[in-house]
């Protein structure tokens, strides 16, 4: 099956954000099996701020691979540069994950932005995989009406794990 032609409702190119919906005409060797109307997901013209040199400040973590392995009860403290970004604070939501991926549960820090430098320190009390991701700090985001950016970055996660006391 392929889309065998396409067209705007109101004759609006179809990249322009003004075109509400378009009409899709799927088929298959010359056979027109459905007509669909479709309506694409409204643009959000924010800039978009990458954050960059992200730090992880911590007396006993340490990453291996990918994950950073953190102690529970240990405060952390995640530094990056976002130039761009206003003064203020940003609240963060980190995910506790099963099968590295289905969020169960979501917590949430206040980071603090100030002079294009984020701050967030963390702490977790209980054992499990977290992680901090650009898709659900810009979810949050969409639903701020007047949040005037979306982040990017690259996923954090962290393995908290109960140490165990060494005679």
């Amino acid at each position: 099956m392929t889309i065998v032609a396409y067209e705007t409702l109101n004759n609006e190119p179809l990249d322009s954000p003004e075109a509400p919906c378009y009409k899709l005409t799927i088929g298959d060797n010359n056979n027109v099996l459905s007509r669909v109307l479709y309506h694409p997901v409204p643009r959000d013209n924010r800039p978009t701020i990458t954050l960059e040199s992200i730090e992880l400040e911590s007396s006993a973590s340490r990453k291996i691979g990918d994950i950073w392995w953190v102690p529970l009860g240990e405060p952390i403290t995640i530094t990056a540069q976002a130039l761009g970004l206003p003064n203020g604070g940003l609240m963060v939501m980190v995910e506790r994950v099963v099968n590295a991926s289905q969020p169960i549960e979501d917590l949430r820090f206040i980071a603090t932005i100030k002079d294009g430098v984020v701050t967030l320190p963390l702490q977790f009390d209980t054992s499990g995989n977290y992680l901090i991701t650009a898709k659900r700090l810009n979810e949050g985001l969409a639903r701020i009406e007047n949040a005037p950016f979306r982040l990017d970055f690259e996923t954090m996660e962290f393995d908290v794990y109960v140490p165990v006391a060494t005679a």
